[in-house]
């Protein structure tokens, strides 16, 4: 439908990044090659831009693709001109908490995903996975898992996270039936390989993640 729109008025730069948008959501939901439509996705938000600089609809879109490309420092320059343009857009100050995560500014993260939630109480479940984020990179490991609680069907980074909170707090009977349900959820997903290509700018922000999620997964085939 978004296609038909261009079609009908190829001047229409929201429409454009509407395209994009639904594309995001095809990747969520795996319905094709994911390199391809991250290109699909970028080639229909430049479009738009081209046509209006000052779309924050554009910019939102085009920060997410910089994200998943890994092109940290490209994905916080279209954000914070997407949150400029539109600064009380619950998605686009949500984002910003999303991407200071991994830009290693965690504090500033959780306040705006905490704004997000204010201007929208009825937001979507990832906003808390943000929370979560933020609060686990502050170290506030107890906090973050108290946040998952919240979330009624935790998906797969969500149960990264509490994976990794629990074996931080030293719960590694908890953790073990995490890993389990994670392997539940997806059974060929590897989440050591997940975790090492995430855009984290700060490595140690990485290894904070990183090291619990190994450290579990190793005792379990050991114990197999």
């Amino acid at each position: 439908l978004f296609e038909r729109a261009i079609e009908q008025d190829p001047d229409y730069a929201v429409a454009y990044a509407w395209l994009g948008c639904g594309l995001g959501q095809a990747m969520v939901f795996e319905l094709d090659d994911i390199p391809t439509l991250v290109d699909r996705c970028q080639s229909a938000v430049e479009k738009g831009l081209a046509l209006d600089e000052n779309d924050s609809e554009c910019h939102r879109v085009l920060a997410q693709v910089n994200l998943v490309r890994g092109k940290l420092r490209r994905s916080l320059q279209h954000q914070e001109r997407a949150l400029f343009l539109n600064p009380n857009d619950d998605r686009i100050v949500n984002a910003m908490g999303e991407v200071l995560v991994f830009a290693g500014r965690p504090e500033e993260a959780e306040q705006w995903v905490l704004k997000s939630m204010r201007l929208n109480p009825y937001h979507p479940v990832r906003y808390r996975t943000h929370l979560v984020r933020a609060l686990f990179h502050q170290g506030r490991f107890e906090e973050s898992l108290e946040a998952l609680e919240r979330i009624d069907k935790p998906r797969r980074d969500d149960l990264i996270y509490k994976l990794a909170a629990l074996e931080r707090l030293g719960d590694p009977g908890a953790a073990a039936k995490t890993a389990v349900q994670l392997g539940d959820e997806s059974a060929e997903f590897d989440p050591v390989r997940f975790v090492e290509e995430l855009p984290f700018q700060n490595e140690e922000d990485r290894e904070v993640l990183l090291e619990p999620l190994a450290s579990v997964l190793a005792n379990m085939t050991d114990l197999a």
